[in-house]
């Protein structure tokens, strides 16, 4: 879990949108629409990208594996 506030720039940069999810009562999540192939691929690279370089404020074994 973390803020989807400072995602969401860089996130956007990067050609990938999200949705804060806070006014839902969830202030620790956001949503992203299910695309297609290729843009499901895309968001899960900008994600890894991300997270790699600690920019999502989580570390890397707190995110769990996802097959490809």
């Amino acid at each position: 879990p973390a803020p989807s506030g400072p995602l969401e720039p860089a996130l956007a940069r990067r050609g990938v949108l999200l949705r804060p999810r806070g006014g839902w009562g969830f202030p620790l999540a956001f949503r992203v629409s299910v695309g297609t192939h290729v843009e499901n691929l895309r968001f899960l690279e900008v994600f890894d990208e991300l997270l790699a370089a600690g920019r999502l404020g989580i570390s890397v074994g707190a995110v769990p594996a996802v097959a490809g």
